[in-house]
């Protein structure tokens, strides 16, 4: 399958990051939602291996304006971001946002346009402005190489037909290093494109020894295509989480506290991540920080999950025991669930939303279903692994 032939390649090729690999479908520029039948070949459009319909052109610089953070017509906001994973810090600058959207009332043709607002993802851009009919917006990254496809995604507005007079979101996916051109494109319902325009950014460089291309190697042609998500990384030894579209293509970098995790969860427009060995984060789809979770008095995450129901559960460790710790999403405060056995070195875990967990084990190996996980009460109900490993 091609899938299983991209992702052999991207571990083999990370070796030199002595990176880990998980790919899942991120929300970096908000997971399209739409159902018309209008817009049912916009899969194939987002899918990010397309070379053939490249929208850049030998005109395409000259018709564009120019984001500028400083100097003389400085057209994009700057904030300071001492502290990026304080929800009180990330709300401030949410407020400042809110507050001149509504002294200024942006348009399509004057957007109130910020860099990388919340701190979260460098290289990114908020967008928030008005339209005078109901419309949903259509984003394109394109660069003079004309070897990498253009990234393309269409905004989520949650709102019927994901079409809405008011417009706020992030774009993401331009390419370090190079000067990226962002045309915005105004579409009906239909998906009739009516309006664009198009910016230019030369996007910084990322962190030391960051790759910004991977080698891609493709199976035998297969019938089923690459969803547009993109693939996550998880360096050893960066603090970044790194995004990469099917073409190998660096698309996104997302800002931690230190190397740390594994695991990216997404529940509805939020999603969750690990930020440091013992906190988590909850994120907004435009990057604000919505929450922070500690599992610090039960040790070091190894893995955590969601359960849908405002729930985390973290895989802790401390002095060589391992726990299962759960976090309130709404009140913040976090309790210890289970003591595993001493013997027990749990690395992974799986919450399906059912009252029930699923953890994996180092040592013994093995597969351990616990029930009642949200009670004080959780207990071991099953262990899938070999007999002899456990009669102790």
């Amino acid at each position: 399958m091609v899938m299983k032939k991209i992702l052999r390649t991207v571990i083999i090729t990370l070796v030199l990051l002595t990176g880990a690999t998980v790919g899942i479908l991120y929300w970096l520029t908000n997971e399209k939602k739409d159902n018309t039948a209008a817009l049912a070949n916009v899969s194939q459009e987002e899918s990010g291996e397309q070379l053939d319909n490249r929208a850049y052109i030998f005109s395409t610089a000259e018709n564009s304006t120019p984001l500028l953070t400083d100097g003389a017509g400085k057209n994009v906001l700057v904030f300071d971001h001492a502290s990026v994973y304080d929800t009180a810090s990330s709300k401030n600058a949410n407020d400042r946002l809110t507050r001149l959207s509504s002294r200024t009332k942006p348009t399509f043709k004057e957007p109130l346009i910020a860099y990388n607002p919340y701190g979260t993802n460098p290289n990114t851009f908020y967008f928030c402005f008005e339209t005078n009919r109901k419309v949903s917006v259509k984003y394109r990254i394109t660069v003079e190489d004309e070897t990498i496809p253009d990234f393309v995604r269409t905004v989520y507005n949650g709102q019927e037909d994901n079409v809405s007079q008011k417009h706020e979101f992030t774009v993401g996916g331009l390419v370090p290093g190079m000067t990226n051109y962002i045309i915005l494109t105004l579409c009906s319902d239909k998906g009739e494109e009516l309006e664009d325009m198009t910016f230019s950014y030369a996007a910084t460089l990322p962190a030391s020894n960051i790759p910004t291309r991977l080698t891609v190697n493709k199976g035998k042609v297969s019938e089923e295509t690459c969803s547009n998500g993109l693939f996550q990384v998880f360096p050893k030894d960066i603090n970044y989480v790194l995004s990469y579209d099917n073409s190998g293509i660096l698309r996104g970098e997302t800002l931690l506290e230190e190397s740390a995790g594994k695991r990216m969860v997404a529940n509805g427009d939020n999603i969750y991540y690990q930020i440091s060995k013992n906190r988590l984060t909850k994120v907004s789809s435009v990057g604000q920080v919505l929450g922070v979770y500690s599992t610090k008095r039960w040790g070091n995450m190894k893995d955590f999950d969601y359960d849908g129901y405002g729930n985390l559960y973290a895989v802790t460790q401390k002095k060589n025991r391992s726990y299962i710790a759960r976090v309130d999403v709404g009140t913040q405060k976090a309790v210890k669930t289970l003591t595993f056995d001493k013997k027990v070195h749990a690395q992974s875990i799986t919450v399906p939303g059912d009252g029930s967990a699923f953890v994996s084990s180092k040592s013994p190996s093995s597969v351990i279903k616990v029930s009642n996980i949200a009670s004080t009460v959780a207990k071991v109900s099953a262990v899938f692994g070999k007999k002899s490993e456990w009669k102790n």
